[in-house]
């Protein structure tokens, strides 16, 4: 190598070398002091680092008083009367309200019209709630429902066979215009 090439060389070597170390000198601290790239390394070697070097605060359990007893425990105050009677805003307890919509679910099975109440269905506990009775292979219940008649394959219809999936055919297409496949379309030859 030539000198000229050489000198060029170190002088830019230089030049980064110090626009990194300058580049450090005056990253801003957000308030806190740290540089940014300090913080950063701090974090890293933090979440890298096996196990935690300071030990966790001890903490001043105190114990806790006793339980205030009544002064007379022959005179308490009558017990609560259940839920639906204690309140004018329960019609219904929590468990005749599921079994009301459990039996009209039921009820419901039967009469193409049902459609479940969201917020009955969050009663009894449904994730989805029965929006719609599924259709019967026996009857229609929807108009939107397929005949009866509709439902049954044909004897020559092919059961079980789902044929080619998409990417198969698009591998297929793909190596009737001689486009490499796969791996091999990564190689040079």
């Amino acid at each position: 190598m030539s000198n000229k090439v050489l000198r060029s060389t170190g002088s830019m070597a230089l030049v980064c070398a110090g626009g990194l170390a300058l580049t450090g000198c005056f990253g801003p601290t957000y308030g806190t002091g740290v540089t940014a790239t300090d913080q950063l390394f701090d974090d890293l070697n933090n979440a890298i680092s096996l196990g935690d070097r300071t030990p966790p605060p001890r903490i001043n359990y105190t114990p806790r008083p006793d339980i205030v007893r009544p002064a007379d425990p022959n005179n308490l105050p009558p017990p609560q009367e259940s839920i639906a009677t204690a309140s004018g805003q329960w019609p219904e307890s929590p468990e005749e309200q599921r079994a009301r919509v459990r039996r009209e679910a039921d009820e419901g099975l039967r009469d193409p019209n049902f459609i479940a109440n969201r917020r009955d269905a969050e009663a009894i506990g449904a994730s989805e709630g029965p929006d719609r009775v599924q259709a019967s292979a026996v009857r229609r219940v929807y108009l939107t429902d397929p005949p009866v008649e509709y439902r049954q394959p044909a004897e020559t219809a092919a059961y079980g066979d789902l044929g080619p999936t998409e990417s198969e055919k698009e591998r297929a297409a793909k190596r009737a215009q001689g486009e490499k496949t796969g791996w091999r379309r990564f190689l040079p030859f």
